[in-house]
């Protein structure tokens, strides 16, 4: 080291911002700014954030432990626009801890969770953040889309804060810091002899990516810091662009340019200082890319950089598979594959999935980076309404005009579940109703894990269920299976009733899977059911008074009554005599009379025999030969299941 050279000590390393870095003053931090505008708030109210990308700067410092360090996240829609009101999440992984987050508005207020974990709202509008009061430097802007998290480590090591937005997984990114103890020399290194703890140490560090698209915009950056603490001397920094290479934007100004030639003066850097001096390029042609970047102080120190990366254009290919067939009622899972067959990463891949009824509005899916030779796959579940052949398309955009589509076709089969219940509409109270309930697919696909259950109302109760069913006193329930496309299967269900009761509703309910998983249901099935009373019929046959004699007249009364608890209805009554007599008149009630045969009565039909009532019929006939005669009655009604019948013997004598 020569003459005159002072005793500091400059190493180049990591920058901070160059908005300046807060201070512990906590309680200064404060917000300037218009309030949410109007379209801002309308997004925010129906949650589109549809957010595609997340800058963050710094993405690399160096600090000196136990300064802060301020993180400014930007967050972007996929117009590439900045989104006000998107929410972000940060997270701290590594030495150190999070300070404060960005707390924004009243309407979407951020919060700091714990020393790893807290969340925001990306900016409205401008902003003026205040930081020490007597410092400006620790003054910085928030602009539209933007927001901010303030992070301190007390003692050297790494850490690493992700910003990301859970609206969309694959929008993050990570700001990598460093914190040193000041005693650490680091590469890219100015120094002078006679080091000393509080001498100024400054760094540099160009940060470039790997690789870049051809045609798309690549940000190198030339991050200085003093870790020291004491000030820098003034320093002068120059970067070398290669020719060709065309410079978008300079941040800040340059004091001088000559072609790809740039030079910054800095006037000093404070100590636990930190500026960052970017340069926006963006290369036409596929190749090889190289800057070079140096510092020189005002007492001579110099360190110089140089960082390469590749120019090169990404490959884009599609694929799409979907299955051969579908039904309606349910959803058609299409699997997009995006694969990268190019050196450089695909950037904000978008895929639109049209579906196979083609009316609704395609479904966006975003599936953000897809790395150098990398692929990522994602579903996504279409609706099916309408059956038929029917395409499947799907396209898919990135960044610097990538863009690839594919198609499918799939068959669409009508899926339609039905159910009906049949039954007596009434049935004796005591007694036990039987019905049937039938499922059927009256589809063209098959339906799998059919199942029937169906409620019981009160005061009806659930007897035994057929087909292993299971029953309670308050319904029942049947696991079908499978039912190929037009089956149909039955199950049944008996049900009881211990008092009368008016019609009341018997439902059932059919569910069933299609093959993509989604379960459909049949309309819902009822019928309308009462419980009545049971007629009660007696027969009571009186024999003719005295002996009947050949030549005589005999009558027989017959005696019908109803002792239940319902109308018998229908009541037919009928007799037949042996040959010793011939029938010659028959009464019933309402003065009916018998249709006489040779050797029968037949009377008309009663309409209707009330519970407690009675009908009397009475039956003559003339004796023609002696003998043991025979006369045969029977009774018969609706509602019986066999008929009543009752014989009596009556002799005929020989006149004396």
């Amino acid at each position: 080291m020569g003459p005159g050279m002072n005793s500091h000590f400059l190493v180049l390393f990591v920058a901070c911002l160059t908005a300046g870095c807060a201070t512990p003053a906590r309680e200064r931090l404060k917000t300037l700014g218009s309030p949410l505008d109007g379209a801002a708030l309308r997004d925010a109210v129906r949650g589109e954030t549809k957010v595609t990308r997340i800058d963050v700067i710094p993405s690399t410092r160096s600090r000196l432990a136990g300064a802060e360090q301020v993180v400014i996240a930007t967050v972007y829609d996929r117009d590439g626009k900045p989104k006000p009101r998107a929410k972000v999440e940060w997270t701290l992984e590594g030495v150190g801890k999070i300070l404060a987050v960005d707390e924004g508005a009243l309407l979407h207020r951020g919060k700091r969770v714990d020393s790893a974990f807290g969340y925001g709202y990306t900016s409205a509008s401008r902003r003026s953040i205040l930081g020490d009061r007597d410092d400006p430097r620790d003054d910085f802007e928030l602009e539209i889309g933007q927001t901010y998290c303030i992070v301190t480590a007390t003692e050297p090591g790494r850490t690493s804060v992700t910003v990301q937005s859970p609206d969309a997984s694959d929008a993050k990114a990570t700001a990598r810091l460093q914190w040193t103890d000041g005693a650490t020399k680091l590469p890219n290194a100015i120094a002078t002899s006679g080091e000393r703890p509080d001498a100024p140490q400054v760094s540099l560090d160009l940060v470039m990516p790997r690789a870049v698209g051809v045609g798309r915009e690549l940000t190198a950056t030339i991050a200085l810091a003093n870790g020291g603490k004491r000030d820098s001397q003034p320093l002068t920094v120059k970067a070398v662009v290669p020719e060709g290479i065309e410079i978008l934007r300079i941040e800040p100004p340059v004091v001088r340019r000559s072609g790809n030639s740039l030079t910054w003066a800095i006037e000093r850097l404070a100590a636990g200082e930190t500026q960052d001096l970017t340069i926006t390029l963006r290369p036409k042609d596929r190749g090889s890319l190289t800057v070079t970047a140096s510092a020189e102080s005002a007492d001579g120190l110099r360190a110089e950089q140089r960082v390469g990366t590749s120019v090169d254009a990404a490959g884009m290919t599609l694929k799409i598979d979907v299955p051969a067939t579908a039904s309606t009622g349910g959803t058609l899972p299409v699997r997009v594959t995006v694969t990268n067959a190019g050196a450089v990463p695909i950037e904000n891949a978008i895929a639109w999935v049209d579906g196979p009824d083609g009316a609704a509005k395609p479904t966006e899916k975003n599936l953000g980076t897809i790395p150098a030779n990398e692929s990522k796959t994602v579903t996504v579940n279409v609706p099916v309404e309408r059956a038929g052949k029917m395409p499947v398309r799907v396209n898919v955009t990135a960044d610097g005009g990538l863009a690839d589509r594919a198609e499918s076709i799939v068959q669409v089969g009508q899926a339609e579940l039905d159910l009906a219940i049949s039954g007596s509409e009434s049935f004796p109270v005591g007694q036990e109703g039987m019905f049937e309930f039938r499922v059927t697919n009256r589809g063209d696909a098959p339906l799998a894990n059919v199942t029937i259950r169906t409620e019981v109302p009160r005061p009806l109760a659930a007897a035994k269920a057929s087909d292993g069913g299971r029953s309670v006193e308050s319904g029942a329930s049947w696991t079908v299976g499978t039912l190929a496309a037009g089956e149909s299967k039955v199950v049944r269900l008996g049900v009881q009733g211990d008092r009368l009761t008016e019609r009341v509703a018997l439902s059932a309910t059919a569910e069933a899977e299609l093959g993509s998983g989604i379960r459909i249901r049949a309309k819902e099935a009822t019928f309308r059911v009462a419980v009545v009373g049971q007629p009660v019929l007696s027969l009571l046959l009186a024999e003719p008074v005295g002996p009947v004699v050949v030549g005589g007249r005999a009558t027989w009364r017959a005696t019908i009554r109803n002792t239940g608890s319902a109308s018998a209805r229908e009541v037919t009554v009928t007799a037949t005599l042996t040959d010793e007599f011939r029938p010659t008149r028959g009464n019933g009630p309402n003065r009916v009379e018998a249709r006489i045969g040779e050797r029968s009565y037949v009377f008309p039909s009663l309409g209707e025999l009330p519970p407690g009532a009675t009908a009397i019929y009475l039956l003559d006939a003339d004796a023609v030969k002696s003998g043991s005669s025979r006369i045969h009655l029977e009774v018969k009604s609706r509602e019986i299941d066999k008929p009543i019948q009752e014989e009596q013997a009556t002799p005929v004598e020989r006149r004396k």
